[in-house]
């Protein structure tokens, strides 16, 4: 699946906002079950979206970025790295579309727009 991490600034108790990256999607996305072969089958991605408790407490998300800086991929990992700045991740790892483990290492730094999911 995806990868998440959220954010937690100073004098707060639990994140308030979240980022989730890559994982499975298919296009267009389906609300049910089809037993047809599909045109566009489910497929890796490397796609960026942001979730906020302000915005109707995570029931709404914004898409930073329909594609990231690095392959498609699911199961990787994204771990919050404050010490690179508020708003910063390292994200790595993961298996490509075809099941290959991929051994890169990425780092996002975001901006204090990143706290209301705002590109």
């Amino acid at each position: 699946g995806h990868s998440l991490v959220g954010f937690t600034l100073p004098g707060q108790k639990y994140p308030a906002t979240v980022l989730m990256i890559g994982g499975f999607g298919g296009d267009p996305e389906r609300d049910h079950v089809e037993e047809e072969t599909l045109e566009n089958p489910i497929t890796s991605r490397s796609d960026m979206w942001c979730g906020n408790e302000e915005l109707g407490n995570f029931s709404n998300w914004t898409q930073f970025a329909p594609y990231g800086p690095f392959s498609d991929r699911t199961q990787a990992a994204a771990v919050a790295a404050p010490s690179l700045g508020t708003f910063s991740l390292v994200f790595f790892g993961g298996y490509d579309s075809n099941s290959r483990f991929v051994g890169d290492f990425w780092r996002w730094t975001g901006d204090n727009a990143t706290a209301a999911c705002k590109t």
